[in-house]
């Protein structure tokens, strides 16, 4: 699906659908021109079409281009984080904000809050603090709408974070520690705790309506 732009979803799904468009239209002209009338489709007209059409062409990539370099600048601030993907040597997990409430919805804003303590952006810092080492990887997603993802690296002992631009940011303790859990459980503790609290409060509720 990210064959034009990887970790562009959006972007990729407009490439994908509207520049085979612009491309057929083009074969289209010219095979009116070689196959139709000549006193109709002149070698004029067809220069001029062909002129037209490529600027089209060239102008919807350029746009492409563009919005592509502005999206990764964006995501690169770490901006409308809408998912985690967490990875150990043996299974991944997928961890997505979601409409209705559930144990991966949970672990999700467990992880959201902990990287943005109180809603407070990330601070960047030099890379020269970096120890490729002790780093693993997560994929984060961004953007409700466009559907960016991005490959990081993080450092769950010096509390950094690497963005695939290389950009380093400070990140609190707290999403370490959950990084780190993560290796070690993946959150089973977490899963536990929540069906825990909610199967209590289904008998509490069963309870209730007896």
């Amino acid at each position: 699906f990210n064959e034009f732009f990887p970790g562009r979803g959006l972007l990729t799904f407009l490439a994908e659908r509207i520049t085979p468009v612009l491309i057929g239209g083009a074969v289209y002209g010219s095979l009116a021109y070689f196959t139709g009338d000549s006193r109709i489709f002149t070698l004029r007209r067809y220069l001029k079409f062909a002129a037209i059409w490529a600027a089209v062409v060239l102008l919807w990539t350029g746009a492409l281009l563009k919005a592509d370099t502005l999206l990764a600048a964006k995501d690169d601030r770490m901006e409308d984080v809408t998912g985690f993907f967490l990875a150990t040597d043996s299974q991944g997990n997928g961890f997505y904000e979601e409409k209705e409430p559930g144990a991966n919805d949970t672990v999700f804003r467990l992880l959201r809050d902990a990287l943005y303590q109180e809603g407070n952006p990330l601070k960047r810092i030099g890379a020269e603090v970096r120890e490729p080492e002790d780093e693993l990887q997560l994929q984060i997603f961004l953007g409700k709408y466009r559907r960016d993802s991005m490959i990081c690296r993080l450092n769950p002992k010096e509390h950094y974070l690497v963005t695939e631009r290389g950009t380093v940011y400070r990140v609190p303790e707290e999403f370490s520690r959950y990084m780190t859990q993560y290796q070690e459980d993946c959150f089973e503790s977490i899963y536990e705790e929540y069906y825990g609290e909610e199967a209590g409060e289904n008998e509490e509720a069963g309870g209730m309506e007896n």
